[in-house]
């Protein structure tokens, strides 16, 4: 359904990806994992062409992203949905029109129909009550409830979810991963999502990806990841580091200049 092929990219010079490459089935998910910083949320922009690969392609459908007209983009794009880190509501709006957003922009549908609409996505999440509430009303776990009814509301045929727990706690941000995974198997969508959470996610992902230093360092099942023999795969899921992934502090140097880096003075 989607596929990554040799993505290399950088900013101002810095590298980020290094030829990292993933395909997705469809209907399926793959939980992409690994430490952070190292590009998981500018390899989701690609794949969702928002961002154009220095090198390496996105395939959609066998469809170039990078060679497509800005229409046609836009329209294969319709069949994307995103959740994001901070579910990006419109603070200004309330919940139903938040949710309405998308009908309203991409479809033709009369009032009523998006009324119905609506109130269906709600009460897919639970929370067809909240529907004249404004963001700032909600708590961390119904905003990005509220987020995820906006995201399917067009049955997109890929889901993108970066982080979509961040910012809540253990257990609200496990019942949003229950979420997700009751609505995938009723809606059948594929996608991706980025996050920390293992083993949570294990429950209803197909597949997992691990980026490591810009390159797609381990894709398998769960139960494969588990049983990895990678060093770098094994103290990532474990919660360790091998040694010399990170360098040590200079004690050569002069005082000065490691209390400096230890106030944030350095680099």
């Amino acid at each position: 359904m989607i596929v990554a092929e040799e993505l290399y990219k950088g900013f101002d010079g810095v590298p980020v990806l290094h030829g990292a490459s993933l395909a997705v089935r469809t209907g399926e998910i793959v939980a992409l994992i690994g430490p952070s910083g190292d590009g998981k949320s500018v390899f989701l922009k690609h794949l969702a062409g928002l961002l154009r690969p220095d090198r390496g392609r996105v395939l959609f459908d066998g469809h170039d992203l990078a060679r497509l007209q800005p229409s046609a983009l836009a329209e294969l794009r319709s069949q994307f949905g995103f959740l994001f880190q901070g579910g990006a509501l419109f603070d200004s709006m309330t919940v139903f029109d938040n949710v309405a957003f998308p009908l309203r922009e991409k479809t033709k549908m009369r009032e009523p129909e998006i009324r119905m609409r609506v109130q269906a996505s709600l009460a897919q999440v639970e929370l067809d009550d909240v529907m004249e509430k404004y963001p700032a009303q909600l708590s961390g776990g119904m905003a990005k409830r509220v987020a995820l009814a906006r995201a399917l509301i067009l049955s997109p045929k890929i889901m993108l979810f970066d982080e979509p727990t961040a910012g809540l706690d253990p257990i609200i941000g496990h019942a949003i991963l229950d979420l997700i995974g009751s609505m995938q198997r009723r809606l059948g969508f594929g996608g991706i999502l980025v996050t920390h959470e293992i083993p949570a996610v294990f429950a209803f992902v197909q597949q997992v990806a691990m980026l490591y230093r810009g390159r797609i360092q381990f894709v398998g099942t769960p139960q494969e990841l588990l049983a990895a023999e990678d060093t770098m795969v094994r103290a990532f899921v474990h919660g360790s580091l091998p040694p010399g992934v990170f360098q040590p502090v200079d004690d050569t140097r002069p005082r000065d200049s490691r209390e400096g880096l230890a106030a944030g003075g350095g680099r």
